[in-house]
């Protein structure tokens, strides 16, 4: 991500994987992941989770204006949490770190 404002917030572009997955609840709010596709300088490619309200993951239902495949252009920051994993019948603690959208930017005419 490069820095925009403030020590957590910047931008990143990439492709849409998959329509938003129910992660958790929080307040009263739900909260989905969509994976989402970031490629790098040297031309790798990393799959990092975009955390979005219940509001923001309407945007991907049928008939709306987000789809698997579509390419944007996201201001966010980075999260963490914490979460529980039961491995061969033992509980484990794991930290999963997500990039929350804040603003779906427009794509620039050479990035569409």
């Amino acid at each position: 991500m490069s820095q925009v404002k403030g020590e957590n917030q910047g931008m990143l572009r990439g492709e849409v994987l998959a329509v938003p997955k129910l992660s958790h609840h929080n307040h009263g709010v739900d909260y989905y992941l969509v994976p989402f596709r970031v490629p790098r300088l040297s031309g790798a490619e990393d799959v990092v989770n975009l955390v979005v309200s219940q509001p923001q993951a309407e945007l991907w239902q049928p008939g709306n204006w987000l789809e698997v495949g579509d390419r944007l252009r996201l201001e966010g920051r980075l999260q963490s949490r914490q979460y529980h994993k039961m491995v061969e019948g033992e509980r484990q603690t794991r930290t999963a770190y997500e990039i929350s959208i804040m603003n779906l930017l427009p794509q620039s005419e050479e990035e569409s």
